[in-house]
């Protein structure tokens, strides 16, 4: 019942001032990764312009899909294809709900990626011409995407050390106060994370309007979001978690909120090469042991 509210009022709420720097970087490494499929699209819809646009009256009959006289028949007459409108009300949704929430590339692929390509399945003709080149575009595109993502580069063991020294302080801990970069190791030894990676969405989540559609009131949802927080407060006031592992400067909760129950033991930076990304890590102990 709180999927709707996790999934898009949390991020609509939080999404505060969205970079444009940030979607544009998603949209740069999209075209990177997919450019013979999207050069393939582009040369489908050109083609399909040109054999439209010697109609005279296409104005004519554009507005003729539309019935605004009788409100008992669907305003729109035509049938639509539902691969185009599913992967219209996607883009929609990507470009102004998700794209800002800080999940790079994350729901591009998941909602976006999969309709864009049913539609140009569909309007392939395996028989024709342009068929036999698709084929070929669409294998490159495979290529280079799995070089991309694949590289065998990923694979060095460069920065095991790093991973091996942080997977060493969640082996053999009880509670873990965690930052969302070793969640996965968390589940896979058998300890419930206290940040998923979406928990911030969640319990920072801004005023909405009340809907029994979309779930459980605000009201009902920030005080879930309260006693949560004050049931970590508690944990680390009784110094319950073996160790605290935060992102630095970036986390949900507050330094504050420890400091005299815990004091910083290192700092370690791991790096994720699949993403170029590297995240600096501070680990804290409890000051009594």
């Amino acid at each position: 019942k709180y999927y709707f509210i996790d999934t898009v009022v949390s991020n609509l709420s939080n999404n505060n001032n969205p970079s444009f720097s940030f979607e544009l970087a998603q949209w740069v490494e999209f075209v990177r990764e997919f450019y013979p499929g999207l050069i393939l699209a582009a040369v489908m819809v050109l083609l399909y312009l040109e054999k439209h646009r010697s109609r005279k009256n296409w104005f004519k009959d554009f507005i003729a899909c539309f019935d605004f006289l009788n409100p008992d028949r669907p305003l729109v007459t035509p049938s639509l294809n539902y691969f185009a409108y599913f992967f219209v009300c996607s883009s929609l949704a990507f470009l102004l709900i998700f794209a800002p929430s800080g999940g790079y590339t994350n729901y591009l692929y998941q909602i976006v990626l999969p309709p864009s390509y049913l539609v140009l399945f569909q309007s392939i003709k395996p028989a024709s011409r342009l068929g036999l080149i698709s084929f070929f575009m669409l294998l490159l595109n495979m290529v280079s995407f799995g070089w991309l993502r694949f590289n065998p580069d990923f694979l060095q063991q460069a920065h095991s050390n790093d991973w091996a020294t942080l997977y060493q302080y969640v082996d053999g801990s009880k509670q873990v106060l965690n930052t969302p970069v070793i969640t996965s190791e968390l589940v896979r030894v058998g300890i419930v994370p206290v940040d998923s990676g979406q928990t911030e969405y969640y319990y920072q989540i801004m005023p909405y309007a009340n809907n029994k559609l979309i779930g459980p009131n605000y009201d009902v949802v920030k005080q879930n979001g309260s006693q949560y927080k004050n049931l970590i407060h508690r944990s680390v006031k009784n110094t319950e978690y073996s160790w605290i592992i935060v992102t630095a400067g970036d986390h949900l909760f507050k330094t504050g909120d420890w400091v005299k129950y815990y004091s910083r033991i290192r700092t370690l930076t791991v790096a994720m090469p699949q993403v170029d990304q590297r995240w600096t890590l501070e680990i804290w102990g409890p000051i009594n042991k």
